[in-house]
């Protein structure tokens, strides 16, 4: 329930805050939400297959999580997904720069491995369709 719960707390920061406020802040508050209801799933995917007994312990952290979750994953269609979610994880930390700030035209850049990122709403609204394909797909194998 905690992941629904995300992923609805994402749709509202998408189509409510955002709309009335374009600020570097609610695009990072934005990728939070979207990086921990990814985290939620691929927790609650090992929690599944610790009771299934295939592993012993899950990981606190959460790239040791996501190897863990690779190695037992259900469908390769789902790489993709985690990918997506690493690159988002690599925002939160990476240099970046906004401009157009509380305009509609806002977009940030972020600087990853020498690579430039550019998030703009119409990238945050694939953001959120990927997030939602992966809840869908994930709904399988919970």
């Amino acid at each position: 329930m905690k992941e629904i719960d995300k992923f609805k707390e994402a749709e509202h920061i998408y189509n409510v805050t955002l709309k009335n406020n374009r600020s570097f802040e609610v695009v990072k508050n934005f990728l939070k939400t979207i990086i921990e209801f990814y985290d939620d799933l691929i927790k609650k995917y090992l929690e599944k297959i610790k009771e299934e007994r295939k592993i012993d312990r899950i990981p606190a952290a959460p790239l040791k999580r996501i190897e863990l979750f690779l190695e037992f994953l259900p469908d390769e269609k789902l790489k993709e997904y985690i990918e997506e979610y690493k690159t988002l994880r690599k925002c939160l930390i990476s240099k970046y720069d906004v401009s157009n700030e509380h305009r509609r035209n806002m977009k940030v850049i972020f600087y990853i491995n020498n690579h430039e990122l550019v998030i703009n709403t119409r990238k945050l609204k694939d953001i959120l369709l990927k997030a939602k394909e992966f809840k869908d797909l994930m709904e399988n194998y919970l």
